[in-house]
């Protein structure tokens, strides 16, 4: 937890030299040279969002900078000792500038937030207010740019058109054939959606089989739970396990705790 605190402080040092130099100097900085927008040979990416710079920081992609901050936030908020401290993973998961981060924050905040009787009672009182001051938000990001659908319909019509592997709705039986992991023959693009993946893969049987025996390691752990339909949701629209900071960090959440482990 302290190495995930300090990385977190570096990471955002970094994005704060990253706006500071500008990407091209950031870039020649830590790979020598400047490419736009992905180095073949470091795979380091850089883009832009709104007026920002989506930087790489020191992970070498914006995506994996917004989950990192995300499951850091996430794994502090379950401990008591960092929890005072998960701010600063908050801000570092806002300025990835990665929309299916912002999916997995919204909907944790919201269950966190929603299911407790004191809140309801609450939002019973200012529900005409709330509603009105979502929809000024949400026309005002649209308008900025922030809400933009067309990666969403570009998505869509690449899940339509752009996917010649025959695959079984029960049982899937294209696995290895698809997302960017193919080696060799098979549909290499990236699928942006880790639900239709897994669809190909293992079909709704390997889904269902997956999601019971996940949610049977949090039962009883309600903020776990509330993080699983924040990424249910966010899996949709992205292909989850092909980012490095995912597969490392998110099978953390499920370590349990022992005494012998908090005395150490």
């Amino acid at each position: 937890m302290k190495l995930l605190y300090i990385l977190v402080i570096v990471n955002l040092v970094f994005i704060l030299l990253t706006h500071i130099l500008g990407p091209e100097e950031y870039m020649k900085l830590l790979t020598g040279r400047f490419v736009w927008a992905t180095d073949p040979d470091y795979k380091f990416k850089i883009s832009s969002f709104l007026y920002f710079w989506r930087s790489p920081g020191v992970i070498g992609s914006p995506g994996n900078v917004g989950y990192f901050g995300l499951l850091t936030y996430l794994l502090f908020d379950q401990d008591e000792k960092y929890k005072k401290k998960s701010y600063l993973a908050i801000v570092l998961a806002i300025v990835g500038f990665v929309r299916s981060v912002y999916v997995v924050l919204v909907v944790y905040w919201m269950l966190k937030f929603l299911l407790t009787k004191k809140n309801l009672k609450t939002i019973k009182l200012g529900l005409p207010y709330i509603f009105s001051v979502v929809m000024l938000l949400c026309s005002f990001l649209y308008f900025k740019g922030a809400l933009d659908l067309t990666s969403l319909f570009m998505r869509i019509d690449h899940w339509v058109n752009d996917i010649p592997v025959d695959f079984n709705v029960l049982f899937g039986g294209g696995i290895g054939e698809v997302g960017g992991a193919v080696r060799g023959e098979g549909f290499i693009a990236t699928l942006d959606s880790y639900w239709l993946l897994m669809l190909i893969s293992v079909g709704l049987v390997g889904i269902i089989l997956q999601s019971a025996f996940i949610y049977e390691k949090v039962l009883n752990n309600q903020k776990i739970v509330y993080t699983l339909i924040g990424f249910l949701f966010a899996g949709l629209f992205v292909t989850l396990t092909q980012g490095i900071s995912f597969l490392v960090l998110f099978p953390m959440l499920f370590i349990k705790k022992t005494e012998s482990i908090l005395n150490e």
